[in-house]
């Protein structure tokens, strides 16, 4: 029988057209639940290349990493002159300098609206670790602070700076 009357053809047509439809239909949810993982977005920040300095890269770069007031701090401080106002380090790695970092991460609270996530570096063969404190916009996860191993925060120390120059 040729094969245009058995209906195979049209029959693998149909299986096909209908599998990448609902390959395209499951594609977006999948994005958004790497989207919703907040461990998924800090292991983000992490595999930038110039850490601190893509995320901060410019203003698009702090509306995609940093929430509105972490980022006004950041755009606030980095407009000034005086060197002694500038933060002087990453503070993902709590360090000036870094080369071929490792890093693992254990999301310690994550809710519908923000996450704990804490970050162990092994930078320069020294070990600390960076607890990244989150928050859910609506445009997905964003950094809303940073904690330095001795409980210190980032927000503090940018206010601080900021008021200083």
């Amino acid at each position: 029988m040729p094969a245009g009357k058995s209906g195979i053809p049209t029959r693998r047509k149909f299986l096909a057209i209908a599998s990448a439809t609902a390959l395209v239909a499951v594609l977006p949810a999948l994005a958004l639940a790497a989207d919703d993982d907040a461990g998924a977005f800090v292991r983000s920040l992490y595999a930038l290349p110039n850490l601190w300095g893509d995320v901060t890269a410019d203003d698009a770069a702090i509306a995609k990493y940093l929430d509105a007031k972490l980022g006004a701090l950041i755009t606030e401080n980095y407009a000034k002159d005086d060197p002694e106002s500038a933060l002087d380090y990453d503070p993902l790695i709590q360090a000036q300098d870094f080369d071929e970092i490792s890093a693992t991460f254990i999301v310690d609270k994550e809710t519908d609206t923000s996450a704990v996530v804490t970050a162990v570096v092994e930078n320069f063969d020294e070990r600390t670790h960076v607890t990244l404190d989150l928050t859910r916009t609506a445009d997905g996860w964003r950094l809303a602070d940073v904690l330095a191993p001795d409980g210190s925060s980032l927000l503090t120390e940018l206010k601080k700076l900021n008021a200083s120059g």
